[in-house]
């Protein structure tokens, strides 16, 4: 993706700094570029990566050797 900043544009007492806040969050979830964010200078390459991890648990225990009692848990991720 590219983006023209147009930092020519900017009013230096009014926004001290240039450039983008990128936050990537889940769909539906209200975005908080300033918490969450990444901040992306002008002139230089960026490079973000994603993975997306879904985390499901069960409704039951189960009885696992040495281990006693535990909630089953399966873990899906997606690179």
């Amino acid at each position: 993706m590219e983006i023209n900043i147009e930092q020519d544009e900017y009013m230096g007492p009014l926004t001290p700094e240039a450039g983008i806040r990128v936050d990537i969050s889940p769909q539906g979830a209200m975005p908080f570029p300033l918490d969450k964010g990444v901040s992306l200078a002008p002139g230089y390459a960026a490079m973000i990566g994603l993975r997306k991890v879904i985390c499901l648990l069960c409704d039951r225990s189960v009885q696992l050797e040495g281990l006693g009692k535990v909630t089953c848990m399966i873990i899906l991720t997606y690179s």
